[in-house]
C-alpha cells in the first residue's frame, strides 16, 4: 500500500545512481583534472546534487502539461517503474533527454562553481597564495568540459546497465 502512494524504489534507486554518478565524477576529477580528492568532491556533490533536483524539478512541472495516455506511462515508468505496452520510444527519448539537460546542468554548475572558487582564491592572503597548488580555472577548458562528459557518460552508462539488469531480472 505505502509503496503505491510513495515509490520508495525509485527514491533508493535515485539515491543509489547519485552516489554512483558522484564517485565516478569525482574520480574523473581527480585523475584527469589532477585535483585533490577532496576538492573533486567538493566539485562532484554539488554539481551532482543541483542537475538532480532540477531534473526532478523539471520533470514534476512540464508531465502534468502533457496529454493524460502519455502523463501516467511517463508517471508509470519513472515512479513505479512500469513499462508501457511500447517501450522503446519512451525509453530512449526519455535517456536522451535526461542525458542531454543533465549534461547542461553540470557543466553550468561547474563553471559556477569554479567562479565561486576563483573569486575565493582572490580572497586568499598571500600566505595561503604560497601553499595552494594548481588551482582548477588554470586547467583548460576544454579538458575540464571533455572530463566533465567522459564522467557524465560514464556514469550514466553504469546507471543505464544497472536498469537494464534490475529490469531484465525482474521479468
Amino acid at each position: 500500500m505505502l509503496s503505491s502512494i510513495i515509490p520508495l524504489k525509485t527514491v533508493f534507486f535515485q539515491t543509489f545512481f547519485l552516489l554512483i554518478q558522484i564517485t565516478i565524477e569525482a574520480l574523473f576529477f581527480y585523475k584527469f583534472i589532477k585535483i585533490s580528492r577532496k576538492k573533486s568532491l567538493e566539485y562532484s556533490i554539488p554539481v551532482n546534487l543541483f542537475s538532480n533536483i532540477i531534473g526532478w524539478l523539471i520533470f514534476f512541472v512540464f508531465v502534468p502539461l502533457a496529454n493524460s495516455e502519455f502523463q501516467f506511462q511517463l508517471m508509470n515508468f519513472i515512479l513505479f517503474n512500469k513499462l508501457p505496452p511500447n517501450p522503446e520510444w519512451l525509453i530512449l527519448t526519455f535517456f536522451i533527454v535526461v542525458f542531454a539537460l543533465a549534461l547542461t546542468l553540470k557543466i553550468t554548475t561547474f563553471m559556477l562553481m569554479e567562479r565561486i572558487s576563483k573569486y575565493s582564491d582572490e580572497l586568499e592572503t598571500p600566505t595561503q597564495k604560497k601553499y595552494r597548488h594548481l588551482s582548477l580555472y588554470q586547467i583548460k577548458y576544454r579538458k575540464k568540459y571533455q572530463v566533465i562528459i567522459w564522467g557524465h557518460s560514464l556514469s550514466h552508462g553504469i546507471i543505464l546497465l544497472i536498469l537494464i539488469l534490475v529490469n531484465w531480472n525482474s521479468k
